[in-house]
């Protein structure tokens, strides 16, 4: 240590079509870091870009995540045909999607893992604060304010959910979800839904 430009290069070239390029850049991270806490400069310079950028060209099939399909508006349409709103898990499911859709967050924002995996701290409850009004033009909205984000952490975040002409309206299908799962338990997770 210092590692020299070509000895980096080199490692990050042996590891070429066998691991992700982010897994490299991860483990570059910690390298840079480890001679920053020495007080040794950091030599990663030409060699080092070069093989870094060739490296994502290499990557296996096998290393690269499929794209996943989009979420269209005829998707939406064709769910809320297919569900029974008179059923409190359906009215749930119609909340769960059309909030994320129409809101632009993130889904893993609303939804937690598993039933074991549920912190009110992170995750938005049964009883989160929320806002329902108007703007002056007379379009309703509800605002979710929801404790952690991937971004702010802690500091939480507020999502916005504007209402519309359409079957797969956010704002009331959130008045729904919260009339018809009503007697769900406040400390509950915010979709959880009322079964027999």
């Amino acid at each position: 240590m210092p590692a020299p430009d070509h000895l980096l290069a080199s490692f990050v070239a042996s590891w070429a079509g066998r691991v992700a390029s982010l897994t490299v850049q991860n483990w570059l991270t910690g390298i840079h870091f480890w001679h920053n806490i020495h007080g040794a400069p950091w030599h990663g310079q030409a060699l080092l870009h070069t093989a870094t950028s060739g490296l994502a060209k290499v990557i296996p099939q096998s290393l690269k995540c499929l794209c996943r399909p989009l979420v269209t508006l005829e998707y939406m349409h064709a769910l809320v045909h297919l569900l029974d709103l008179t059923n409190a898990f359906n009215v749930s499911v119609l909340a769960i999607t059309s909030t994320p859709f129409w809101s632009c967050c993130r889904l893993g924002e609303l939804l937690i893992d598993s039933v074991n995996s549920f912190n009110p701290n992170h995750h938005i409850t049964h009883n989160a604060p929320s806002h329902c009004s108007c703007t002056p033009t007379g379009v309703p909205y509800i605002v979710l304010k929801i404790p952690w984000t991937k971004m702010s952490h802690g500091e939480g975040a507020s999502i916005i959910a504007s209402g519309m002409d359409d079957p797969s309206n956010p704002v009331s299908a959130i008045a729904h979800h919260l009339s018809a799962n009503a007697s769900v338990p406040d400390i509950a997770p915010f979709f959880a839904f009322k079964t027999d």
